[in-house]
């Protein structure tokens, strides 16, 4: 695996001389967000939390309510769907910083 650095340098590299500054600056906006690292999720009686980071997947009904530091992002029905909402709330709030 790559690390950030090594991809922005990458991304820089398949640039012409052509290219604007505005339009190198795009592609490594457009990259950013999936240079995030996916949240580590830590299982504790049929909840899982994230590792520092204060997301959690509490078992509820048929499916997970999915919160980041006591606000609601909603019901997912598979533990899948509900580590991928926390990821991409993640990776915005990231991104919005």
């Amino acid at each position: 695996m790559t690390n950030m650095r090594e991809k922005i340098a990458d991304i820089i590299g398949k640039q012409t001389f052509m290219d604007s500054p505005s339009f190198v600056a795009d592609a490594i906006l457009a990259a950013l967000p999936d240079m995030i690292a996916p949240l580590v999720w830590v299982e504790k009686e049929g909840h899982f939390y994230s590792n520092g980071y204060g997301y959690s997947l509490i078992l509820f009904g048929d499916g997970y309510l999915v919160d980041s530091d006591n606000l609601s992002l909603g019901h997912r029905y598979t533990l899948e769907q509900a580590q991928a909402a926390a990821n991409t709330h993640h990776r915005a709030a990231i991104m919005a910083a």
